[in-house]
């Protein structure tokens, strides 16, 4: 079932900035793929350092030179940046025009060159997807609710609607996340994961929500050997993740991705 990395597969690092490169996304050679770390910025605890999330309470000033030093460090455009105003849904969009907003949504497609579709995630999966055939390329933001409501589903379902996309051309790697180790739920909740995902992704009140989300693009035709998913936990790696199950008030990292 699916391909596992570790963060430290995919590790770069410049200037002082570590970050993530997503390789087998790189390697489509239609696009740019990175996601950020905590390590190498300027902001204070509880945020310390590189927090990317401009709403959790951190200095906008902080924040602001947090993302020129991870723009630098990545070769991103900090000007086509675009994140959606996350609101924990199985809502996805397509962004047609350049400058076009991105509203209350967790899951962004789009076939534009240049723009760099990003979420913000503590726990949460963030899920990068390509269709290197199709030029089309899509991000999305899976907590538990959005997991549950078919985040990954809608996601590709809307590739597929307008784009055409054939899922097995499809690519999907899914980021840093909290694992199936520290992410206890309630026995309810645990329950509506089982039968929704089967019992694999489940172990008592443990659920494996990177896992789930790989389980929901195989059904939608995605080949299992083009899913890579991060085992690193979140919640575990205090050394390099932001954690809001281990640390409550904390910052964000980013993930992101550029047709190229």
């Amino acid at each position: 079932m699916a391909m596992f990395w570790d963060v430290e597969d995919w590790m770069r690092e410049r200037d002082g900035v570590p970050y993530i490169e997503l390789e087998p996304i790189v390697k489509s050679g239609i696009a740019l793929s990175v996601v950020s770390t905590r390590i190498g910025g300027i902001s204070s605890p509880p945020y310390h350092e590189l927090n990317l999330g401009s709403h959790v309470g951190d200095d906008p000033e902080k924040v602001r030179g947090n993302r020129k030093r991870f723009a630098l460090a990545t070769d991103i455009d900090l000007e086509s940046l675009r994140l959606p105003r996350q609101i924990h849904s199985a809502e996805c969009i397509v962004l047609t025009k350049p400058d076009e907003s991105i509203g209350e949504c967790d899951g962004v497609i789009t076939d534009l060159k240049g723009i760099a579709l990003g979420v913000l995630t503590a726990d949460c999966a963030p899920i990068l997807l390509v269709a290197p055939s199709f030029g089309v390329v899509g991000v999305a933001h899976a907590g538990w609710r959005g997991t549950l409501a078919g985040i990954a589903k809608n996601a590709l379902e809307l590739m597929i609607g307008r784009f055409k996309v054939d899922p097995s051309d499809c690519l999907a790697v899914i980021g840093p996340s909290i694992g199936r180790c520290c992410y206890e739920v309630s026995e309810a909740l645990a329950s509506k994961f089982r039968s929704r995902f089967g019992p694999q992704v489940v172990s008592g009140r443990h659920v494996d929500l990177p896992l789930a989300n790989a389980l929901s693009l195989v059904r939608m035709g995605v080949p299992e050997g083009r899913i890579w998913i991060c085992r690193s936990c979140t919640a575990c790696r205090e050394d390099i993740f932001f954690s809001h199950r281990r640390d409550g008030l904390t910052g964000r990292m980013l993930s992101l991705v550029v047709l190229i």
